[in-house]
């Protein structure tokens, strides 16, 4: 890994472990959630999944981000 790697990883891992952004994610997956339980059709709820596995792969991203830099 070069310099201008690990600083970079450096920064992601602190944007992707900062209170404020870890709060926004926390409250789009109860949005999510919300939504998926409000859902009429499959495909609402299909959508609500979707958006969870997006948030999962950020979280999943921000872990992996920690770990390369330690």
């Amino acid at each position: 890994m070069t310099t201008e790697d690990r600083l970079k990883a450096l920064r992601a891992g602190k944007i992707l472990n900062d209170d404020v952004f870890l709060d926004c994610l926390e409250a789009l997956d109860a949005d999510y959630v919300a939504a998926w339980r409000a859902s009429k059709t499959p495909e609402e709820r299909e959508k609500c999944w979707y958006m969870q596995n997006a948030l999962a792969a950020i979280r999943h991203a921000a872990e992996l981000g920690a770990e390369e830099v330690e």
